[in-house]
């Protein structure tokens, strides 16, 4: 049914949408520009993706703070942006979060993840995993300034390796005991609860859904669905509102198309009786129905 007010109330909605997406999204373009820079700052001179890893981890644990981010983007549900928390610091995920997002911006994969407590399956704990060359991947922790170099390689642990074998945590963290100050934050590490045996990138227990879409993907991705990269827009605040905005333009859009669109429908009014009859009588006619002689 057409109805024009309607019409012009969700075109104003749509449009308030996309401006809205519009703006998240060069928030977002501003403060990626400013990462790169940062990022790129901290690791000039520096070859080895590794070591740029390293270079980055140890900055984002040292000069930045350990509470909390509760400054949020739009919703607080979706949390810190990263220049957030560049500027007032955070927690294991806001850490993790601007790790992460500095790594990406000088070209090096990286995701974050998380550690699933063993027996309530509640996540505990977040990290990050880096790919630093073809088939080599990395984890660190800039909540408590860690990485797991492989003993007598050049190599580092990824996310698998701490999965399958949970002593490689364990291993580490003894021997940094010994070296760590007597406040360090590393010797109160959940040893317990913050474990790699179920670490993942995407919590596929969640709920029916993601364990759907978990078993549709294991049978192909084996164990490779653990460290699947997490959709930029679940780290970037800004990119899911530009998301969401896009999302509901386009839903209002069609909304005020619907309400606006013209009625096509031709009603047969008496004036076409005539015409109709005349055909008929004439029809009538030449084959000889209804004529006197016939």
């Amino acid at each position: 049914m057409k109805n024009p007010h309607l019409a012009r109330l969700a075109m104003c909605f749509a449009m308030l949408s996309l401006a809205s997406a519009a703006g998240s999204y060069y928030c977002y373009a501003r403060d990626a520009a400013l990462l790169r820079v940062k990022a790129s700052q901290l690791t000039a001179g520096i070859a080895d993706p590794a070591e740029r890893v390293l270079a980055l981890l140890n900055w984002v644990h040292n000069e930045t703070g350990t509470a909390k981010n509760e400054q949020g983007y739009f919703l607080p549900q979706l949390g810190a942006t990263p220049c957030q928390v560049l500027e007032a610091g955070g927690d294991c995920a806001d850490k993790s979060r601007l790790l992460s997002a500095m790594l990406r911006q000088i070209g090096l994969p990286a995701t974050m993840a998380m550690c699933l407590h063993p027996e309530t399956g509640r996540p505990t704990h977040t990290i990050v995993e880096a790919q630093i060359g073809p088939g080599r991947f990395m984890v660190v922790d800039p909540a408590f300034d860690l990485a797991f170099p492989k003993p007598g390689s050049d190599g580092y642990y990824g996310l698998i390796d701490l999965r399958r074998d949970p002593s490689i945590l364990t291993a580490r963290l003894d021997q940094r005991a010994d070296t760590l100050a007597p406040g360090d934050p590393l010797r109160s590490y959940n040893r317990s609860g913050a474990v790699y045996a179920r670490a993942t990138t995407v919590n596929w227990n969640k709920n029916f859904v993601t364990r759907l879409v978990r078993d549709s993907l294991a049978g192909r991705l084996g164990e490779n669905l653990y460290r699947l990269p997490r959709p930029p827009l679940l780290e970037e605040p800004q990119l899911a509102v530009a998301s969401a905005g896009v999302l509901a333009g386009t839903v209002f859009g069609f909304a005020a198309m619907w309400f606006g669109r013209r009625d096509r429908t031709k009603r047969r009014g008496p004036a076409h009786k005539p015409a109709s009859s005349a055909i008929i009588a004439q029809a009538r006619h030449s084959l000889g129905v209804g004529h006197p002689d016939a």
